[in-house]
């Protein structure tokens, strides 16, 4: 089990926190193993992840002790939600326990959302995430602006659709490659679409090209893009598998440019030994100052 944290605690009363980052996409983490974390509000999550005014992020972590695993990973996303699982995230927490729990196994197993779910270190700030078996996926499709669209859903701990660039109306990229068209403008009516009501869905975009795999992804909860999303990039090498006979493993591009491998078996009822390697990084500690936020 977790161990005292090998660095010092705060002397003050301010609220402890570490920044870190799954290839991009970012997080505030809260250990309560080892430091008094007051109880955060919706309004206070809000507060912190919001860029410019806080210390700015993609969502919240928090670590908690366990009774089943080696911790409990809670995930909030930007705007205060939670319930669903964020593999970027859980990477981001792997990293943190191995550096500074006392953690003796190579694999680092935790808590979230009900489950236990485990990942380990591959190489210097490289965390592989075993995701659950996946058996809910389809193809479907949504009439957006009078055009249909063809969409892949796969859920792989949260809910996502794919579509290739290649197959978005002309209006919506005129003039504008895959790099730079604007992702929050379809992005946000797809999410919101009533065929993914009432909770809505994440929205990932592919352009497959001969030798690279690019995604960007327009994810619920941050109401916007964000430079990367592992449970996005799963799904997308899903679709990947299913409609183009592409084998595990398989390699995409983030928005950030760091490149994720994704592996996965397929069964007669889907997928199974699913994971996800790519970056994640300690970035800095801080503290929150007493009264600013809590």
């Amino acid at each position: 089990m977790v161990k005292k944290l090998k660095v010092e605690t705060s002397l003050t009363n301010d609220v402890r926190f570490t920044k870190v980052s799954g290839a991009g996409n970012d997080f505030i983490l809260f250990d309560t193993l080892n430091h008094v974390v007051p109880m955060l509000s919706q309004e206070a999550i809000q507060k912190l992840c919001t860029r410019g005014l806080n210390v700015g992020a993609d969502g919240i972590l928090i670590l908690s002790p366990s009774q089943k695993a080696d911790f409990k990973l809670h995930y909030f996303n930007a705007d205060g939600t939670s319930g669903m699982l964020c593999a970027n995230a859980a990477r981001c927490a792997v990293i943190y326990a191995k550096k500074y729990f006392d953690m003796i196994e190579d694999e680092i197993s935790f808590e979230c959302c009900g489950e236990i779910f485990s990942g380990r270190i591959v190489g210097r700030n490289l965390v592989e995430f075993y995701l659950n078996d996946v058996t809910s996926l389809h193809e479907t499709a949504a009439i957006i602006d009078d055009y249909e669209l063809s969409l892949f859903y796969a859920d792989t701990g949260a809910p996502h659709v794919v579509v290739e660039f290649s197959d978005l109306p002309e209006d919506y990229c005129v003039s504008a490659s895959f790099d730079d068209f604007d992702i929050n403008f379809i992005g946000k009516k797809i999410r919101n679409h009533s065929a993914f009501a009432p909770e809505g869905v994440n929205v990932n975009f592919l352009s497959v090209e001969e030798e690279k795999i690019k995604i960007r992804s327009f994810e619920r909860g941050v109401e916007g893009e964000t430079l990367a999303c592992g449970t996005g990039i799963v799904a997308a090498a899903l679709y990947l598998s299913e409609k183009k006979g592409i084998a595990s493993p398989l390699e995409i591009v983030s928005r950030s440019g760091k490149t994720f491998t994704v592996k996965f078996k397929k069964t007669e009822k889907g997928y199974t030994n699913i994971s996800l390697i790519g970056e994640a990084r300690i970035v800095y500690y801080g503290e929150i100052l007493e009264g600013d936020v809590f």
